[in-house]
């Protein structure tokens, strides 16, 4: 399992409003899991870090999603580097 996934499943959950189903997804992404990726799964999806404090405040975000829409607006204007 790797995080794209873990990602694409908490979308779907999301989406839904049938309990059965949301349980039917994640238990298919735990399934596909073994060992300590189960823990680490199940950590990331309850919202928590194994790790605890990872460090970064809210500056640091702030100033990672200003410099992210920067580069998307000059990708739209310039186009995606190939």
């Amino acid at each position: 399992m790797d995080l794209e996934q873990l990602v694409k499943v908490v979308a779907l959950v999301r989406a839904t409003a049938k309990k059965t189903e949301k349980v039917r997804l994640l238990g298919e992404l735990l399934r596909q899991t073994k060992g300590h990726e189960t823990e680490l799964a199940a950590l990331y999806l309850c919202g928590s870090l194994p790790q605890g404090k990872i460090g970064v405040g809210w500056a640091v975000l702030q100033k990672a999603m200003a410099e992210g829409q920067a580069i998307g607006e000059l990708w739209a204007r310039k186009g995606a580097p190939r």
